[in-house]
C-alpha cells in the first residue's frame, strides 16, 4: 500500500477533518490514527504531517497545525460529510449531547449552511433535544435515537474515503426524493378532503 503524505493529496479529507474539528463532531482520535496510517506508509514525511503527529490529541494544536498550513477553516468539501460525521459519534456513544446540540446548531447550521430542506429534516429532532437537555420536555436518550434515526441516512460518508462521499451523496438525494414525494402526495390528498369535505349522512 502506498500512501504519500503530500497534503494536496489529501485535501478534501484535510479540510473536513479542520472544520469536523472546529464543529466538535470529529474527534482528535479520529485524525490521529488517520495521521499514523499515512506516515507508516511514507517514507518522506511531509513536515505538515510531521506537525500534526507531535499535535497528538490536543484539539487546539491540532486546529492551529491545520490553520498554518490550510489557512483558516473553511466551507468543508460538503456538510454531508460532517453530518455523517455526527453520526457515527452519536452510533459510537463518542459525544455528549449538549456537545451534539451546539455542533448542529452553532457550527453546522451557522458556518457550514446545511441546505434548508435537510435542515427541516433534522429540525423536530434537535428541537427535541433542546428541550429535553433543558429539562423542559422527553428524556435526552429518546431525543438522542430519534436524532441518529433522522442522521442515518448520512452514514455512508466516512471522513477517511472520500471515494465514497459521491455513492453516499446520491443516496441521500434519493431518501429525500422519496420524502417530498410523501409530502406532496399528502398535501394533495389533504386540500382534496378541504375541498370535498365528506357530506353528513340525513
Amino acid at each position: 500500500m502506498s500512501v504519500t503524505t503530500d497534503p494536496e493529496k489529501h485535501r478534501d479529507i484535510l479540510l473536513s477533518f479542520q472544520s469536523g474539528l472546529e464543529a466538535g463532531v470529529v474527534d482528535a482520535s479520529q485524525v490521529v490514527a488517520w495521521v499514523d496510517m499515512v506516515i507508516a506508509n511514507d517514507p518522506e514525511i511531509h513536515p505538515f504531517f510531521a506537525d500534526l503527529a507531535l499535535a497528538g490529541h490536543d484539539v487546539n494544536r491540532l486546529l492551529s497545525v491545520f490553520g498554518e498550513h490550510l489557512g483558516a477553516p473553511q466551507q468543508p468539501i460538503g456538510y454531508r460529510v460532517l453530518l455523517g460525521a455526527l453520526y457515527w459519534r452519536i452510533e459510537r456513544k463518542e459525544i455528549a449531547p449538549a456537545d451534539v446540540r451546539s455542533g448542529l446548531v452553532g457550527y453546522l447550521y451557522t458556518v457550514a449552511q446545511v441546505d434548508d430542506e435537510e435542515r427541516y429534516r433534522l429540525f423536530g429532532s434537535e428541537d427535541a433535544l433542546s428541550l429535553a437537555l433543558d429539562g423542559i420536555h422527553g428524556t435526552v436518550d429518546d431525543a438522542m435515537h430519534q436524532l441518529k434515526e433522522d442522521l442515518s441516512i448520512y452514514s455512508g460518508f466516512l471522513v477517511e474515503h472520500p471515494e465514497l462521499w459521491s455513492s453516499a451523496s446520491a443516496s441521500v438525494d434519493a431518501v429525500l426524493r422519496q420524502e417530498h414525494a410523501a409530502r406532496e402526495a399528502r398535501a394533495a390528498r389533504s386540500a382534496k378532503v378541504q375541498v370535498n369535505p365528506p357530506r353528513k349522512k340525513p
